[in-house]
């Protein structure tokens, strides 16, 4: 978890509560959690969860009609917004035609 100087130690606590709530759920969620890390990236006004996995567990994170990974951002922000953090929480975005990571 990267940090920087002008956040409380209060706020980092809640950051690593929220990356371990993240990660206990996504392994009851996925078949294959073993692949799945959430990255906590801090910048000076937001918080993002990066959920890095493979492209096969794409399709259970993002859920039918997109109902799981919109339970997990509400789940989030409602935890982060009572403890003044502005979070993301991002999936990879993998190109069809290559299945490679578009962050890369």
């Amino acid at each position: 978890m990267e940090v920087k100087e002008h956040d409380t130690e209060f706020q980092n606590q809640v950051r690593k509560k929220i990356e371990d709530l993240l990660n206990a759920i996504l392994s009851q969620l996925l078949q294959d959690s073993n692949s799945t890390k959430v990255k906590v990236i801090v910048h000076e006004h937001t918080t993002i969860f990066f959920i890095d996995t493979d492209q096969k567990n794409i399709g259970q994170i993002i859920g039918t009609r997109g109902k799981n990974i919109t339970s997990l951002r509400t789940i989030v922000n409602s935890i982060a917004g009572r403890n003044n953090i502005r979070a993301i929480v991002e999936i990879p975005f993998f190109t069809k035609a290559s299945g490679k990571n578009g962050k890369d």
